[in-house]
């Protein structure tokens, strides 16, 4: 089986890959939302653990390798310098809760915005 890098590269090269690569959180566009990344972390028997919340304007989660593993996915996510409302996206995360009570996707601690 080709590693992930060469399915990938066969599939943009239109050349027929061993396998269908699956993209799950490589960008915004395939990103999951963030209580489908923690029912996914159940469902795998993975750590429990809070989400965090890279994309607010979608809830999208993000995927820790750990998860990707699980799932097979053949693609990495590469963080923008910024979020879609402006906010620094460096790691700096703050714990909150979701309004159904889910166990605290987190976000900038300092809610810096764009200037």
């Amino acid at each position: 089986m080709n590693d992930s890098q060469d399915v990938i590269r066969d599939s943009i090269n239109h050349r027929q890959p061993s396998r269908l690569p699956l993209d799950f959180g490589g960008s915004n566009t395939t990103g999951i939302h963030c209580s489908v990344v923690a029912a996914l972390r159940d469902h795998y028997g993975l750590e429990k653990r809070p989400v965090i919340v890279h994309e607010p304007s979608q809830m999208l989660g993000f995927i820790d390798d750990d998860l990707a593993d699980a799932m097979g996915v053949d693609t990495v996510h590469s963080l923008p310098a910024r979020n879609s409302f402006g906010v620094v996206t460096d790691g700096n995360w703050k714990e909150w809760r979701t309004p159904w009570g889910a166990g605290g996707p987190r976000r900038r601690a300092d809610g810096a915005s764009a200037e």
